[in-house]
């Protein structure tokens, strides 16, 4: 399944699904729901996305912030340990131009080690082979 907006395209994984609400994607295995994939874009005719002004940013507040070479772009990317303990949160931020996408995975870690490592894989491989449209 190919997910194709006016911002964005990406191809999806065999059994990943997305639904769109409230201007958010939302992608995920519907077979497997352990971890959901979400995806806002916010566009700005006066602001010029800058990935270091972004990493600044996020890194004085999460300080595993850091910048990765994706397939099409470079994003930040950081994760986060929420309050239960149970539950992290991965964080991207890419950019292009006047745009810039949010993609927040948001996974229980209780789950398998095996299972929570290849849920994670497949949303970073996701986000690696987005391309702005």
């Amino acid at each position: 399944m190919e997910l194709i907006t006016q911002s964005f395209q990406v191809k999806l994984p065999e059994g990943w699904e997305y639904l769109f609400e409230d201007e958010i994607y939302s992608i995920f295995n519907y077979d497997s729901v352990q971890g959901v994939l979400q995806v806002s874009i916010y566009q700005s005719d006066t602001v010029f996305f800058d990935i270091l002004e972004e990493y600044r940013k996020e890194k004085s507040k999460h300080l595993n912030a850091t910048i990765i070479e994706m397939r099409n772009s470079s994003a930040v990317h950081y994760s986060v340990v929420l309050s239960n303990e149970r539950l992290v949160r991965y964080d991207w931020i890419l950019g292009k131009e006047h745009k810039k996408m949010y993609c927040t995975f948001l996974v229980n870690q209780d789950q398998e080690k095996d299972k929570f490592e290849t849920d994670y894989q497949k949303a970073f491989d996701i986000v690696s082979n987005i391309e702005w449209v």
